[in-house]
């Protein structure tokens, strides 16, 4: 913390004395020494500069109006030796790239906006339409080319328009979080909702494993943390994989850990990686509020560079993740149907769209009450596979090679099964300690062919080799005639 115009003068200061010993350099070789001592010191503060003009300039304009013109004075008065010429050069760049960007921002780095045109937008899109891998990919890729575009004077909002970041968060929060909610909730029939709920979750932990922990906390906190009270029968229903993972995912935000569990893993996780930058974006905003200037009882006005730096040290957490890109194939078609999606149209704000899914909530699972029965919305085929099977059954898709099914042809609804029937068949499954992070996952369609009732046959008693027949006696010699055959 000081005053930057004490601290220019002491350079300036500092500078004359340089120039007065460039020129006795034969003369005397303690102020050679002195010289080039200060050619470090000099190093030194115009590093200082580099870093306030690429992190703090918002703050340093702001603070002062004249403070722009000091500094390329001061920049201009620094000789050329010592390689300082390339040093100083490429500050005045800065500042000059700086200037521009503050007063007229520049749209070079704005990626395409998400559909505002009604006409264009969908309000649905079915989860099962797309490969699930390809689909999370992505939903990964989109998530970190928006993450990557957003500079860090939209971190600060200093910027009239983020574009960026508007269409980072918009796609997090009122896409993928709505979308997976209002399609749980727009699927009433029980084991399709349960089916729909289960390709979400996939999706988040395709997501995980990508390291996109944005995607995961908006599908998760949007549409499926909340299931266990409002949809308990739903819930119940998922897969101890799927529990597993849901719980994991809120212990990395939780409150009472500070998100300590959650900074862990992603400290430990390569690049590359799109992290939840709103809790740097609380800190940054409630650092701002505080101590931004200082003034002394003389009337001097000091800059608290201290606040600065803490700012700084967020932003550049944030930027160091904005390096390198996935190594994606996009796919175009998908990308354009997710950029047009909006859960919200039709609805005039997003207090009645949030009511609107509270009555389909109390429609589908009324309190106190079971599941009704409802059609399906989609073809069977499109969401009920064998591996959807050994999800209700509790066993891992690569279990169906340890433990083989045996088919049956039966009708829909005898494919249909209780709640009570479906505990049953939990009790007698494989029980999954850990979440299995792999490549598999619990709609894997190529592990099995097209039959649609599996009845388990674990603990079957394997069949027991004949017995062994009687030898027959062997044929006496003329050597051993006295003796018995063995």
């Amino acid at each position: 913390m000081g005053s930057l115009s004490a601290f220019v003068n002491i350079i300036t200061s500092l500078l004359t004395v340089h120039r007065l010993h460039n020129v006795v350099y034969d003369v005397e070789l303690n102020l050679v020494l002195i010289s080039l001592d200060i050619c470090l010191l000099i190093l030194v503060v115009l590093n200082v500069i580099r870093q306030w003009v690429d992190k703090y300039f918002s703050d340093l304009v702001e603070s002062n109006d004249h403070i722009l013109d000091q500094l390329r004075t001061f920049l201009q008065s620094v000789s050329d030796t010592g390689g300082l010429y390339q040093f100083k050069t490429s500050i005045l760049k800065l500042i000059d790239k700086q200037t521009i960007d503050y007063q007229d921002p520049s749209k070079k780095n704005q990626q395409q906006d998400l559909s505002s045109n009604e006409r264009d937008q969908i309000e649905d899109l079915d989860v099962f339409l797309y490969d699930l891998k390809e689909l999370s990919d992505q939903i990964t890729l989109i998530c970190s080319t928006y993450f990557r575009a957003i500079t860090s004077q939209e971190l600060l909002y200093r910027l009239p328009n983020l574009y960026n970041l508007q269409n980072y968060m918009k796609f997090l929060d009122k896409v993928l979080g709505f979308w997976c909610k209002r399609s749980i909730l727009e699927t009433s029939n029980f084991d399709e909702r349960v089916a729909v709920t289960e390709r979400f979750v996939q999706i988040a932990i395709r997501a995980y494993e990508k390291k996109n922990f944005a995607a995961v906390f908006a599908i998760i906190f949007g549409g499926i943390i909340d299931l266990e009270k409002s949809l308990p029968f739903t819930w119940d229903r998922l897969s101890k994989q799927s529990r597993t993972f849901v719980t994991l995912v809120d212990d990395m935000l939780g409150e009472d850990s500070h998100f300590k569990l959650y900074f862990e893993k992603l400290r430990q996780s390569p690049l590359p990686v799109v992290p939840f930058i709103a809790n740097n974006q609380t800190r940054i905003a409630q650092m701002k509020e505080k101590h931004n200037m200082i003034v002394l009882s003389t009337g001097e006005t000091l800059i608290n560079f201290r606040k600065f730096q803490q700012i700084g040290e967020h932003l550049s957490e944030i930027q160091q993740y904005q390096n390198m890109p996935y190594d994606i194939i996009p796919n175009y078609d998908i990308q354009r149907e997710l950029k047009r999606l909006n859960p919200m149209k039709g609805f005039q704000d997003e207090n009645s769209f949030q009511n609107y899914l509270v009555t389909l909530k109390e429609h589908i699972e009324p309190a106190d009450s079971t599941p009704k029965v409802f059609p399906t919305r989609r073809p069977t085929n499109t969401w009920r596979s064998h591996s959807r099977v050994s999800r209700l059954f509790m066993i891992p898709s690569t279990s169906f090679t340890t433990h083989p099914r045996t088919s049956s042809q039966s009708d829909e609804q005898n494919h249909r099964k209780s709640i009570a029937d479906m505990s049953t068949r939990r009790q007698a499954s494989l029980d999954i300690n850990t979440l299995v992070s792999n490549d598999t996952f619990a709609f894997d369609n190529s592990l099995c062919g097209s039959n649609d009732d599996l009845q388990p046959t674990i603990n079957a008693q394997q069949p027991k080799p004949p017995p062994v027949p009687p030898r027959a006696p062997r044929t006496l010699n003329g050597n051993n005639k006295g003796s018995s055959p063995s």
